[in-house]
């Protein structure tokens, strides 16, 4: 499909242009606790971790909930959010976070921002450029350039929607 058919076209808007730059983040050698201390302040669940102004992972809440409770697998266990003094103790981001994190370069399109985030199930990307951090965006920020006016005050059938996008 050519990018010229698509409705307002959509390639056309860049990740560059919506993302949060002021993106909150954390360094290898952050305590676990302030890390979590930080996720509940700012009401987020997951945070890069930068080094020499490089993202080397991200820790997310996910990441804590498997530390407390000493499992790998948690789609089958219910933890409840663990006591930073007991559960992280002395353990840094480093220590807990994904040496993989997902990545977008800022010049990329919001629908391919879109795509990664739906194929890989994720709420947000990092933007990184040559390796540094640039900011975050979200499924939210993109979802709300990405959805036609017409539907973003009321709930259309998602139907309409995905046959308009596509």
């Amino acid at each position: 499909m050519s990018t010229t058919t698509l409705p307002g076209g959509l390639f056309a808007y860049r990740v560059r242009d919506y993302l949060d730059r002021d993106a909150l983040f954390v360094s290898p050698e952050t305590p676990l606790r302030l890390v979590q201390r930080m996720l509940v302040d700012a009401q987020i669940h997951s945070l890069p971790v930068v080094e020499h102004g490089h993202v080397v992972g991200v820790v997310s809440s996910l990441d804590l909930m498997r530390i407390a409770s000493d499992e790998d697998d948690m789609t089958t266990i219910n933890v409840p959010w663990p006591e930073p003094e007991v559960a992280l103790g002395e353990l840094v981001a480093q220590d807990a976070m994904d040496c993989e994190p997902a990545c977008i370069a800022s010049k990329a399109s919001l629908v391919e921002a879109a795509r990664m985030m739906y194929e890989r199930r994720l709420d947000r990307l990092l933007v990184v450029d040559f390796g540094e951090l640039q900011g975050v965006i979200t499924s939210h920020d993109v979802l709300h350039v990405l959805t036609p006016r017409r539907y973003r005050d009321r709930s259309p059938d998602l139907a309409d929607l995905v046959l308009e996008i596509t």
